[in-house]
């Protein structure tokens, strides 16, 4: 099933693409950055760059074109000043002056998009930002568990599929035959898996797969391949930093204590070996309040991270919780206007 941007959906885009374009025209976006640019950080959390050809479609929900990218780029240039890793982690740690109006890009998974498109587009700009990876997939031919789910949903061969319970064990729900409102089954079977536990989320998957064949990584490889180490270390040697983003990408705040500590070491460790150099950052799966703990800032400061990153929305303030610091996402399908009301803040405050 080939989802598209739905009418409907199209129509809520241009309703608020209409309300960002006069907030940007009255000068009410770039008063709010000059506002929230006072209190903190901007990171900005991408996780991919593809060409511009796949603009509509529901699975590149999360990415921006090219050319996208490169607004992006050019406007924050004109408002912000960009800063590295190791700047933001030695203003943090050593208290070391940034400049004004600090912005610093990350992109989460590791997926080689990141090396052919979004890199060459930073170093044009000379800006070093941080990649982080899931350790487990470099290499590998194999796809992310939350893009399994969508996969099995959109291509689910019955008119039930089963959905997880809460007590436990599948109920079998109706599955729509409208691709908008697949697109939106898939989210909430999305979002019902973050809440499992690790041990019952794979034997979800194992039933999905079992019924769903995995042929969709021969279409959308550039959306779905991961990097080779050699491809990380090529990213690294071009002066971009490399964070964990975990071994597997669990909800960390789901998952056994031993099984927290292996996929916060392990991660850290293979980055290390691989590419020579520390790993200093943590980027957390998913990265949304009920996601991580205190106990995962314990552990991930037993390991010897320096800081952990979030993807709440919002500046990064460089305050007493290292682990805790703000991002703000960067979703795809959206215009210039609302790009720049997320940056200033004013996105939060439209549904």
């Amino acid at each position: 099933m080939s989802v598209k941007i739905t009418a409907m959906s199209k129509l809520r885009l241009l309703t608020k693409t209409i309300v960002f374009r006069s907030a940007s025209s009255l000068g009410l976006t770039k008063a709010l950055i000059r506002r929230e640019s006072g209190k903190g950080v901007l990171i900005l959390c991408y996780h991919g760059v593809v060409p511009d050809s796949h603009s509509g479609e529901f699975l590149y929900r999360n990415t921006v074109s090219i050319r996208e990218f490169s607004n992006h780029i050019e406007f924050l240039s004109r408002w912000f000043h960009f800063i590295s890793p190791n700047e933001l982690t030695a203003a943090a740690i050593e208290s070391k002056p940034l400049p004004e109006r600090p912005a610093l890009i990350s992109f989460d998974d590791g997926y080689r998009n990141n090396l052919l498109y979004a890199a060459p587009v930073l170093r044009k700009f000379g800006i070093s930002s941080l990649f982080s990876v899931v350790t487990g997939l470099i290499g590998t031919a194999n796809v992310l568990w939350t893009e399994t789910v969508n996969f099995c949903v959109l291509d689910w061969p019955g008119k039930t599929m089963p959905f997880p319970q809460k007590e436990g064990g599948y109920k079998a729900v109706p599955l729509p035959s409208a691709s908008e409102d697949r697109v939106r089954m898939a989210h909430t079977v999305r979002q019902a898996c973050k809440e499992m536990d690790s041990e019952a989320l794979e034997q979800y998957l194992c039933l999905l797969r079992s019924e769903v064949p995995s042929a969709r990584m021969d279409l959308y490889d550039e959306l779905l391949a991961f990097m080779s180490w050699d491809e990380v270390r090529t990213l690294n040697s071009q002066g971009f930093a490399i964070a964990s983003h975990t071994v597997n990408h669990p909800i960390l705040s789901r998952i056994p204590d031993a099984e927290l500590r292996r996929e916060l070491s392990k991660s850290k460790q293979r980055i290390e070996d691989e590419i020579g150099v520390p790993c200093h950052w943590l980027v957390y799966p998913n990265g949304q309040k009920p996601d991580y703990s205190p106990e995962v800032f314990r552990r991930a400061r037993e390991v010897g991270y320096k800081m952990g990153f979030t993807a709440r929305g919002g500046y990064g303030r460089l305050g007493s919780e290292l682990f805790e610091i703000d991002r703000i996402g960067v979703p795809g399908h959206r215009s210039m206007p609302e790009f720049e009301a997320g940056v200033s803040g004013f996105r939060r405050y439209i549904a």
